[in-house]
This record gives structure tokens, C-alpha cells and sequence, in this order.
């Protein structure tokens, strides 16, 4: 729910209108950005509703109807296109006694652990036999593939970003989801499709990854729907163009 006035919370939304803080939740985020308006007692309509804001008596209110709100608020300035501006969100920094006290904890887990490896050391040169056990045998790689995430959240004008999904609401606004690998089949046989966007894909070994890369934004959405049987991992997409992985682990030999 909105507020007018106070200080923000950690973790709150808020805006500074003049000298008063406007201050709501994650889903009064719209709402703030509409809320630079000038004026003492202020109403404008987004998402079906009307929303007040009486900075004299510190007041936020939403009206179904403007019938409601102008019987209730007669003297309110309405204002029917509002320009969204910046929300901001307060976080938590490290104080003086905060790193104060990180510092000491980190000097006694640090001594702890000084203590107990001279004690083991010690203990070691004390065996008259030393018993060596063979290492553990190295686990199989996966083979690992994002393509179902990818499909599930993508749009077109999303980007990836070091495996994020991207998608950009407006020039102040983002949202991020990160693309979940997931275990994929191996394949026998690899036969990438580059069915009339030869010239444009490109093909590098970088060792235990193949690494498939183009420089067009549709060339690399129309190579992935292409081979969207194979256990791809899409790592970044943009106007630029791509870079995908197929690891070697997912070819059986």
C-alpha cells in the first residue's frame, strides 16, 4: 500500500516528490512512477482505476470511479497523460559498525581455522603408516541444455545476456530471468541445419565446446528454431548477433 511521507524501508519502492517521500511495494512500482505530478492534491487514472495523492494530509487513495473522487476531492488536479519517471529501492549498505564487526568475525574464523590445521599437521607427523586411498573417479559430464527455458520465456526483442534472459520493458524499465539448464539426451550425429542462412553461422572448437556464432539477430533465431532438437545452450543474443554451445559431452562417440 502507498504512503506519503517518512522514510522508506529497506527493500521499499519509493520516489522523492519535493521534500516528501512517496513510498510503496513491488507492486506499487507503476503507480510511483506516475506520481511526480505537481501539485498539492493530484489524481490520475492508470491500470482502470484513479489514483490520489493529498500531500497536505499525507493521504493515497483509488477510486473505481471519477464521480467518486471528484465529490470526495473536488479541489484535486486531474491529469490524463502522465510521463512514467524513475523508481528507486532501498538497499542496505555496510556501516561503520557492520564492517567493524565483519572484520573481527573474519580475524576469529580465520585463527580457528589456523588452530585446527596445525592440529592436524600435527597429529599427521605422529603416523607411522600412512594409508593412501586411490581418488574418486572423475563424474561422467552432463550434458546440459537451456533451449526449454529459452522457449518457455522468449519473445521477439528479448536478448541474453551471460545465460539471462532479457526483456526490456522501456529505457528505464528491464526484467531478467536466468535460462535453468537442464539434462538433455546425447546425440549420435550432428547435423546442424543452416538451411538459407548459410554464410551467416560459423562454426569454432574451443576445445570441450563447440561454439556456433553468427551476426544477425533473425539468423540466429532462425538457427536455433532449426535445430531445436539439439542440446543447445544459448550463452547471448542480441542485435549483434549470438553466441551458442554445444558440448562435445552430448556427442556420443
Amino acid at each position: 500500500m502507498i504512503r506519503i511521507g517518512g522514510n522508506p524501508k529497506v527493500g521499499e519502492y519509493y520516489i522523492k516528490r519535493g521534500g516528501v517521500y512517496v513510498i510503496g511495494s513491488s507492486g506499487d512500482v507503476e503507480v510511483l512512477r506516475r506520481a511526480y505530478v505537481e501539485g498539492e492534491v493530484v489524481a490520475f487514472p492508470y491500470g482502470g482505476f484513479y489514483h490520489l495523492l493529498d500531500f497536505r494530509r499525507k493521504v493515497y487513495k483509488k477510486y473505481s470511479s471519477l464521480d467518486h473522487l471528484i465529490f470526495e476531492y473536488p479541489q484535486a488536479v486531474l491529469y490524463k497523460n502522465v510521463q512514467p519517471k524513475k523508481v528507486y529501492r532501498k538497499t542496505v549498505l555496510l556501516d561503520k559498525r557492520m564492517l567493524v564487526a565483519f572484520v573481527v568475525l573474519l580475524l576469529i574464523v580465520t585463527g580457528l581455522g589456523i588452530f585446527t590445521f596445525s592440529k592436524r599437521s600435527h597429529n599427521v607427523e605422529q603416523l607411522t603408516q600412512i594409508q593412501e586411498e586411490p581418488p574418486p573417479p572423475t563424474p561422467a559430464q552432463q550434458c546440459l541444455s537451456n533451449l526449454i527455458a529459452f522457449f518457455k520465456k522468449f519473445d521477439y526483442g528479448d536478448t541474453v545476456k551471460e545465460g539471462m534472459l532479457v526483456k526490456n520493458i522501456d529505457e528505464d524499465t528491464f526484467y531478467s530471468f536466468m535460462l535453468e539448464t537442464t539434462e538433455s539426451n546425447k546425440v549420435g550425429k550432428v547435423v546442424l541445419n543452416q538451411s538459407s542462412v548459410l554464410g551467416k553461422v560459423r562454426l569454432e572448437d574451443s576445445g570441450s565446446d563447440v561454439l556456433i556464432k553468427a551476426d544477425d539477430y533473425d539468423a540466429c533465431l532462425y538457427f536455433i528454431h532449426k535445430n531445436k532438437t539439439l542440446p543447445l545452450v544459448i550463452e547471448s543474443l542480441d542485435s549483434t548477433g549470438c553466441s551458442i554451445k554445444l558440448s562435445k559431452a552430448c556427442i556420443n562417440s
